[in-house]
């Protein structure tokens, strides 16, 4: 079964969203409304040389890529490998497959993928069932490890509107200033 993306982000098009940032923090005709207390020009904070410096690395986002392409091919060829022990009562060598399901959207740095596939697995001493995730993914969360960690790496220096602007423009992933908050609070990662 072959898993498609909802919406893939290439390096191309985040090169191109990163040349409009710039090209927006350089153009003239753009209001700034306030002075910046951290480029000590008038600038609105879409325009700062400050946070234009943050912008991800396209290294990262070839890595987060990487990775999904990896364990896409791995789900497909069924070369997931199965826990060593049950997460609950911690004996070995009795899980078995059980079933697969499907996340619904899976928000990543290269994009949102719609259906990502997980596995689950059985152990036959408790008859407990649990998910099997990727090393990007967290428990319950729609959000990759990636996109929690940039955000969080932000919020040391900067707001949480900002961030949450950052993000929603360059890559079209819309964060709730809640959910900075909540990571900010109960994630260590």
């Amino acid at each position: 079964m072959k898993i498609t993306t909802l919406t893939y982000i290439s390096l191309a098009y985040l090169k191109q969203k990163v040349k409009q940032y710039l090209e927006n923090y350089n153009d003239n005709s753009i209001a700034k409304p306030y002075q910046c207390k951290h480029c000590k020009k008038p600038c609105s904070y879409w325009n700062c040389n400050y946070f234009a410096k943050g912008i991800i690395s396209l290294d990262v986002i070839k890595e987060v890529s990487y990775q999904i392409r990896r364990y896409l091919d791995d789900y497909n060829n069924n070369r997931i490998s199965k826990p060593i022990r049950c997460k609950h009562c911690k004996s070995t060598c009795s899980l078995v497959w059980h079933c697969n399901y499907f996340r619904k959207n899976v928000v990543t740095l290269a994009g949102i993928y719609s259906h990502f596939p997980i596995k689950c697995v059985r152990c036959k001493s408790c008859g407990k069932i649990f998910n099997v995730l990727p090393e990007f993914l967290i428990k319950y969360y729609r959000f990759s490890k990636d996109v929690i960690k940039y955000a969080l790496n932000k919020l040391k220096k900067i707001t949480y509107e900002k961030v949450a602007g950052i993000i929603g423009y360059i890559f079209g992933i819309d964060i709730a200033i809640n959910t900075l908050k909540y990571w900010v609070m109960h994630l260590r990662l």
